[in-house]
């Protein structure tokens, strides 16, 4: 493969996990966890530690230098920080409370920072008065606030002096088998294993790892088999037909006459045909972001029962051309596939979160496959009322990863993988330990060595569970 130069608690075992107070109980630590500080240790005045962010951008989170974190100015990152911004972050979600709202993805999934730093609206007073603020500008500060806060914690787990170094890889030196180049096979599970999550936890910091679904766990797109499926499927409704047809229509070489008199599970199998088949040729196919768009479209009327079925008929048993979707999982021939990997760490106790641009439903059903609560898994939200789907994206994840990590995750990732380019590489960049980069396209290692210091590490697999063998 091609390669750039160069809360504390007792570990938790998989099973006395429970998904059901996962969601609550996620966002509770990763507020609470910090204000526990505050009080105890000396804190910095307001005033002051408001003075140095002045400037701190923070739609650079994944960037962001380590000075920037010391907002006592006493030149060591320690509880002071920690405690300032715990404070800021507690400040906002109080306000935010008050107005039935939280940082939590269920009230909306977090885009990143707004144009101009949130921390200039504030005056650098003794206190700090947040009442007039637009409720969107106050989870940025919740959300950022809380994440630097986190920051400065683990980055205390390996002091040193304070300069231009990011905060991203701050743990690497940690971890004697990192490699810049490549962790292929069993060296990235010997990687994982490696991790002092002792450390971690005498620290009072949530284990983490962070995770894309397609082309990065599995092999490909789950959302063609799934419109495999929904062309199988009696859940789909006439009404998913009206835009769809409006879109047939507008390929080259479609007969309008046969589109308008087709049903919606008729032009649903003609998408696929369009979009799969090897006969046609590439300036008739639908564009990626055509397909998705059109896959939400023709949801419109489908029950959320119903498509949960159907995602999980395509994990288990496949549709149409498609088999089983499970055995598309990333594996090697010496073992340390994706599964195994993903099953060492929440072994260990490190908490893994699917974060993926596709649909929320095929996340959730996916993450079953890996005995991960459904709380830890998120794709694009689609809009439901009364049960059924409006045809329309609520929140999508596809660009806004890195944020969404900031605003999910209990801490900051110790591993992380992806694929992506434009969708997963900020979601990598927060990572503090290992980030894989998944049988890396040049572009990618490219954007590696450019935008993270060549610190993320290719991690190619021989194949999938179905060519190779596994569960």
């Amino acid at each position: 493969m091609p390669r750039k130069g160069s809360t504390v608690s007792p570990k938790p075992t998989r099973a006395s996990r429970s998904g059901s107070k996962l969601q609550s109980m996620a966002m509770a630590t990763s507020v609470t966890a910090l204000l526990f500080v505050v009080g105890c240790v000396r804190t910095v005045p307001l005033r002051e530690g408001l003075q140095r962010l002045r400037g701190v951008d923070p739609a650079q989170s994944s960037q962001r230098k380590l000075v920037e974190l010391d907002v006592s100015g006493d030149g060591v990152l320690d509880s002071a920080d920690a405690a300032f911004f715990a404070a800021l972050a507690g400040h906002a979600v109080i306000e935010l409370n008050k107005r039935h709202e939280s940082i939590e993805p269920l009230h909306g999934l977090y885009q990143g920072p707004q144009e101009g730093s949130v921390f200039e609206l504030l005056a650098a007073g003794e206190t700090v008065d947040l009442t007039g603020l637009e409720t969107s500008r106050l989870r940025e500060i919740a959300i950022e606030a809380r994440w630097m806060g986190m920051q400065v914690r683990m980055a205390e787990l390996q002091p040193g002096i304070l300069d231009d170094r990011l905060f991203g890889g701050v743990l690497l030196s940690t971890i004697p088998s990192y490699n810049p180049d490549t962790m292929a096979g069993t060296a990235a599970c010997t990687g994982v294993d490696e991790i002092d999550l002792d450390a971690i936890r005498k620290a009072g910091i949530t284990p983490t790892a962070v995770m894309d679904l397609d082309s990065t766990v599995w092999d490909g797109n789950v959302m063609d088999p799934f419109l495999a499926g929904l062309a199988e499927s009696d859940g789909l409704t006439e009404q998913g037909n009206t835009e769809l047809r409006i879109y047939l229509k507008t390929l080259p070489e479609v007969d309008a006459a046969a589109v308008d008199a087709a049903s919606v599970k008729e032009n649903a199998a003609l998408l696929l045909q369009r979009w799969t088949s090897p006969d046609v040729p590439e300036e008739l196919r639908p564009s990626a972001k055509d397909m998705f768009y059109n896959i939400v479209t023709m949801m419109n009327g489908m029950t959320v029962t119903d498509a949960q079925k159907v995602a999980r008929q395509v994990y288990e048993k496949g549709a149409g051309p498609f088999g089983p979707w499970k055995l598309r999982t990333f594996a090697n021939k010496g073992g340390c596939g994706m599964r195994d990997i993903i099953a060492r760490m929440e072994d260990r106790g490190i908490e893994v979160y699917l974060l993926s641009a596709t649909l929320d439903v095929l996340a959730v059903e996916g993450a079953k496959g890996y005995s991960i609560p459904e709380a830890r898994a998120l794709g694009s939200v689609l809009e439901v009322v009364d049960g059924k789907y409006t045809g329309k994206v609520k929140d999508s994840a596809y660009y806004a990863k890195g944020a969404i990590t900031r605003q999910w995750l209990p801490a900051p990732p110790l591993v992380a993988f992806g694929d992506s380019p434009s969708s997963d590489f900020t979601m990598l960049q927060e990572s503090a330990g290992l980030g894989f980069l998944v049988n890396p396209r040049e572009k990618l290692l490219a954007q590696d060595q450019n935008d993270a210091g060549g610190r993320l590490v290719a991690l190619p697999f021989d194949g999938t569970e179905a060519d190779i063998g596994g569960e």
